[in-house]
């Protein structure tokens, strides 16, 4: 119970694709991304922040917006919450699959944002 409930207080932080500025950071895989840049938190070495991922399947765009938790001295990224959109930016609903930390490969959209905001933060 107490971990939907931080889910749902989570969700809340998360930004609407159309209020927020949006910086674009390109494309890979057939997706979009952009970065919230107000959306960024800091506590120590690690990093909060909102990314836009766009793309297109069979039954037209498809937008989330996720949280995501970069531990910038150790390298690592972990999703905090995910909000779905339709193509008109309607939202849809909320994805609350876990998923654990990772490292960031190399050349990835994680690498990107991981070079642009870590390199402030403390470390």
């Amino acid at each position: 119970m107490m971990g939907g409930v931080l889910l749902a207080i989570a969700l809340q932080q998360l930004s609407s694709p159309q209020l927020a500025r949006w910086q674009d950071l390109g494309g890979q895989d057939g997706q979009h991304f952009a970065v919230d840049p107000q959306s960024v938190s800091r506590a120590g070495t690690r990093i909060s922040v909102n990314i836009r991922f766009r793309a297109q399947d069979e039954e037209g765009p498809v937008e989330t917006v996720v949280r995501y938790s970069y531990d910038c001295s150790a390298n690592m990224v972990t999703r905090e919450a995910v909000d779905a959109y339709d193509g008109a930016g309607r939202f849809v609903g909320t994805i609350n699959t876990p998923q654990p930390g990772r490292a960031i490969p190399a050349l990835s959209i994680h690498a990107t944002v991981r070079d642009a905001f870590c390199r402030t933060a403390p470390r």
